[in-house]
């Protein structure tokens, strides 16, 4: 998953992958092929529809594993998936009537609904048979086969003893509300745009995608389309400044920056774990989210995303910054290197300050103020007082060690502004 990041730099599939991984989050999985099925099955339909989505998840066997599916039968009901699947993964809370019951569900559809889902389990759980299939099973004598009945929050629906048909029922119940609509984009919207939803966001925005999406049987992809080209999403880089959550942090700095990696497999894997540990230091250790609702920067008020910076996550940041300017052995020892010429020449500067000036607006959006530009400047053209900027450009082209440290410790300073921390 870290080295696919690494080499999509600009995928919206993989900025969807993510934002799947946080809403049908799973954690503690441990068995590595249920985590790998999952993963691959959230890419590879990130665009597809949420409502058979919803249906494929609700029998993934990593899935049946984290929420205890697998356990749930007709004499010992487990209503752990239940509730998640009203609450976060559908439906949502609407507007609360007593404890346990809300407008939009209540505590006798989530008994009623982990009794639909009684008899599922999963098979392949630490296999040692390679040629045994990871799949799900429907034990009809472990499921509980007596008519079910939903609250008036779903018209006092009954849902007729058929089995394992019975979960097609449930499903198209809870699609047929409105409200499952409406709380996806306000997930969707707060994943890809800001903290927090305002009156007018959602009456001139997450309604009307809530219809698009009911309009298109829940297909994602025109809703994602309508949302990332709305006057919203463009509008929220000045006016809402969102703080970078580490894989996005990561990854930006990563993929702005030439790198070369050795071509075996042992150098990828241990330059990719190396990655990986990184960005669990930061505070975002993927498929491991503190809760079944994700990670807390998208829904823990009144943090939010500045829940993302903590001392933990500054100092493991600074360690993934002097990394790529070389100021650790790490990557040298995994016989990783960094192509310090190459990001001047791609930036067809002719000049030390034009150069500055194509690394703020390339990093920040031209943002860091003259005193700043002047800082990187003079850290620039350190010892280089008998050559002109134009000469120094071309001393770090032709990679004199002077200028290449010059350019590092620039760089250093640069990447270890404040601003890089928000998107």
């Amino acid at each position: 998953m870290v080295s696919f990041t690494h080499e999509n730099p600009c995928s919206l599939r993989q900025q969807m992958m993510y934002f799947w991984l946080n809403f049908y989050s799973i954690s503690d999985v441990l068995e590595h092929k249920y985590e790998y099925n999952h993963i691959l099955y959230l890419h590879d339909n990130a665009f597809g529809n949420f409502k058979q989505i919803t249906m494929d998840i609700t029998l993934d066997p990593a899935m049946l594993r984290f929420l205890s599916g697998f356990e749930n039968t007709k004499e010992n009901p487990n209503e752990n998936y239940a509730r998640e699947l009203l609450e976060l993964f559908t439906i949502g809370r609407g507007d609360m009537i007593s404890k346990g019951n809300y407008t939009t569900f209540t505590e006798k559809d989530i008994s009623t609904i982990a009794k639909v889902l009684t008899g599922w389990t999963d098979i392949g759980w630490f296999t040692h048979d390679l040629n045994e299939k990871i799949r799900v099973e429907f034990n009809k004598y472990n499921h509980d086969f007596s008519n079910k009945h939903l609250s008036k929050s779903f018209e006092n629906a009954t849902i007729v003893t058929k089995g394992d048909e019975e979960i097609k029922q449930v499903i198209d119940i809870i699609f047929s509300k409105k409200e499952t609509a409406i709380h996806f984009t306000k997930r969707l919207y707060v994943w890809f745009c800001s903290d927090e939803i305002t009156k007018e966001t959602e009456i001139n925005l997450i309604l009307p995608l809530a219809e698009i999406l009911i309009k298109n049987n829940y297909e994602i992809k025109p809703v994602v389309e309508a949302m990332l080209s709305s006057e919203y999403f463009y509008k929220l880089s000045k006016k809402s400044p969102r703080i970078k959550n580490p894989i996005q942090y990561t990854f930006d700095l990563l993929n702005s920056i030439p790198i070369s990696i050795p071509n075996n497999v042992t150098s990828k894997y241990n330059f990719n774990v190396d990655i990986f540990e990184n960005i669990t230091l930061m505070g975002m250790e993927l498929l491991k989210p503190p809760s079944v609702g994700g990670w807390k920067a998208y829904y823990q008020a009144p943090g939010f995303s500045r829940l993302w910076v903590n001392s933990a996550s500054l100092k493991n940041k600074k360690v993934l910054v002097n990394k790529i300017t070389e100021y650790n052995d790490t990557w040298r020892n995994l016989g990783v290197s960094i192509n310090y010429d190459k990001l001047v020449l791609q930036s067809n500067c002719n000049t030390t300050t034009e150069f500055i000036e194509f690394l703020n607006e390339f990093y920040f959006n031209s943002y860091i103020d003259n005193k700043v530009k002047v800082e990187l400047n003079t850290l620039l053209c350190k010892n280089y007082s008998k050559l002109n900027e134009t000469e120094i450009i071309t001393e770090i082209i032709n990679n004199k060690p002077q200028a290449i440290n010059n350019l590092k410790n620039t760089l250093n300073h640069l990447l270890n502004l404040p601003h890089l921390n928000i998107s």
